[in-house]
């Protein structure tokens, strides 16, 4: 639903889910979703960190295009 509007508008929007389960069910629809990227709960800062630093490295890439 979200992709759906942000895709409807070309923003360059990136989404992380956060879940309870990283089962392949909850992959695969994250997947159909069209999201960026999942953290499986309980998670640890770093980790969140580490995902961000990958959207932060995605978008310096695109606007250096």
């Amino acid at each position: 639903m979200i992709r759906e509007i942000v895709d409807s508008t070309k923003s360059n929007v990136h989404i992380i889910a956060l879940t309870a389960s990283a089962s392949d069910e909850v992959r695969e629809k994250i997947e159909q979703y069209k999201m960026d990227d999942y953290l499986s709960k309980p998670f640890q800062p770093e980790e969140l960190r580490g995902k961000l630093q990958i959207v932060q490295e995605r978008i310096a890439n695109f606007n250096s295009l």
